[in-house]
């Protein structure tokens, strides 16, 4: 049986200066915790214009106080680096947050994740992503050789950056991927900057599509 994909313990996705990570940036949009997991009974849009509600389990985003909808056939909670993480199965788990409520994201930002691979993909995988890849959103991504890409639309293009090192596994790495309209875009290991892209006009959200 193939292990666990991915463990998450927190998803940040902050405006800043752009060279600031999480924990020092202006204001934090978006932030998703896994302490626990909740029933709640949701409107969805099911078939044309016809809604009905269902109960999903479901962890809260911060800012918003909104409800993201776990999805798949395996998930729960594990012990993190500090709280609870998230186990996901590497098939058919992941998360979303309708585009309503997800982070508002222009200008200079940052998205920071704990993250721990109990295996690597079998292509490119998104950590977090509300990017069209092609001239709008963002998206951050592991691929089938442990490499994280960073991927912005900015210039009317989608830019990337990939750092060509493969993450271990099992082990608590902390990502994140970082742009400014005058830094460009910079990937981040524990901190560590590990590299960096300059990039041509300014970012271009795709705020009406699902994280």
């Amino acid at each position: 049986m193939r292990k666990a994909f991915l463990l998450i313990v927190v998803l940040c996705v902050s405006m800043a200066a752009g060279e600031g990570l999480c924990a020092e940036a202006v204001s934090n949009v978006g932030v998703i915790r896994f302490e626990r997991l909740t029933e709640k009974a949701i409107r969805v849009q099911t078939d044309g214009e016809k809604f009905e509600e269902r109960l999903f389990t479901t962890v809260n985003e911060e800012v918003s106080g909104e409800p993201c909808i776990m999805h798949g056939n395996f998930f729960k909670l594990a012990e993190g680096v500090d709280g609870n993480a998230i186990r996901l199965d590497g098939y058919t788990a992941y998360i979303t947050i309708n585009s309503k409520y997800a982070p508002k994201v222009s200008g200079a930002f940052s998205i920071d994740v704990w993250i721990a691979l109990g295996a690597y993909p079998m292509n490119w995988c998104p950590v977090i992503n509300q990017g069209n890849e092609q001239d709008a959103g963002y998206s951050l991504d592991i691929d089938a050789h442990g490499h994280v890409g960073f991927n912005i639309g900015a210039g009317g293009r989608w830019n990337q950056l990939i750092y060509h090192k493969s993450l271990p596994l099992n082990k608590w790495i902390h990502v994140a991927g970082v742009y400014s309209p005058e830094g460009g875009m910079k990937l981040y290991f524990n901190g560590d900057e590990v590299c960096s892209t300059k990039v041509k006009g300014e970012f271009t959200p795709a705020a009406d599509m699902e994280v």
